[in-house]
């Protein structure tokens, strides 16, 4: 026996189209199905269409309730540490892998051997470069910029790229080297179209 069903409110529009007699009936047949899984007998035509669509909601909702009462999805066991040693991936390429018997004895040598230490979390923090390390930069690829202005002007809006905090010094280098060729490209078609219309006059 099911101790309850859902009564959808779509049923109640269905028993107002029905007579009096008609809505006893089936309101009957629905409770006898939602609460004890019996199938009424003899319904009159009519009222079997209107029960056969409404026992496919009863059935759900049923369904949903037992799935619901189960507590849902079930949580995953935890895995039971074994002895057998394992490697631990390290996030940094130049960091040795440790061998460990158990998240314990794991957690043991971090304590106590403190170059074991591995920082766990996101990047490192961003520090504005100073101007020496910029030209140096440029110098070892062969950038033309210079090294005081692009500085100042990162230095004046905060190290900000848009709205964001910058993350690369060295990418935006890279950007401000092509937006600069980008403008002497543009200078020159300029200068070049300025000529052409002189020299047509």
């Amino acid at each position: 026996m099911a101790e309850s069903f859902t009564w959808f409110a779509k049923f109640g529009d269905v028993f107002e189209l029905l007579e009096e007699e008609d809505g006893v009936k089936l309101a009957y047949a629905i409770a006898e199905y939602g609460m004890f899984g019996r199938e009424p007998d003899s319904l009159p035509f009519h009222l079997s269409l209107a029960f056969t669509a409404m026992r496919e909601d009863i059935d759900h909702s049923k369904m949903k309730r037992a799935a619901g009462s189960k507590g849902g999805r079930p949580r995953k066991q935890p895995e039971k540490p074994d002895n057998k040693p394992c490697l631990k991936p390290v996030s940094k390429p130049d960091e040795k892998l440790v061998l460990t018997q158990n998240n314990t004895e794991q957690n043991n040598t971090e304590q106590n051997n403190p170059e074991q230490n591995i920082k766990k979390g996101g990047a490192s923090r961003f520090s504005p470069p100073s101007e020496n390390e910029v030209r140096k930069y440029c110098e070892e690829h062969g950038y033309g910029i210079d090294p005081a202005a692009f500085v100042s002007f990162y230095t004046s809006n905060g190290w900000m790229i848009g709205r964001s905090k910058m993350k690369d010094w060295k990418a935006a280098v890279r950007t401000w080297v092509q937006r600069n060729r980008g403008n002497e490209t543009k200078e020159a078609e300029n200068e070049a179209g300025e000529a052409f219309s002189q020299w047509q006059q």
